[in-house]
């Protein structure tokens, strides 16, 4: 796996090129799996900027949103919302209600 330094300057490439990037896929999946938190949350980003196939991008976001950091499931759940809110409401999550 690469380390920190590299991982961060690969998913910064995906994400400017962004669908471009899908034959990138199989490493953005590699580096979702990092140890290191940091990389993992910008897998996850990275994953959101390439709009991949639904099937795709559901695989990895069930593994995002139990992640052991609440930033990386927060997120995870907000992509999922935003992207494909039917299945997140399979999943029994949906939007976060504005407090009164």
């Amino acid at each position: 796996m690469a380390d920190h330094a590299d991982a961060m300057l690969a998913i910064s490439g995906i994400k400017h090129y962004s669908a471009q990037a899908l034959p990138l896929w199989p490493e953005v999946l590699e580096l979702s799996r990092s140890p290191d938190t940091a990389v993992r949350l910008s897998a996850y980003e990275a994953a959101c900027f390439m709009r991949p196939p639904k099937a795709d991008f559901l695989e990895l976001a069930d593994r995002a949103i139990q992640d052991t950091d609440a930033g990386a499931r927060g997120a995870a759940i907000q992509w999922m919302v935003q992207r494909f809110p039917e299945a997140a409401n399979q999943r029994g999550l949906g939007p976060i209600a504005d407090e009164p």
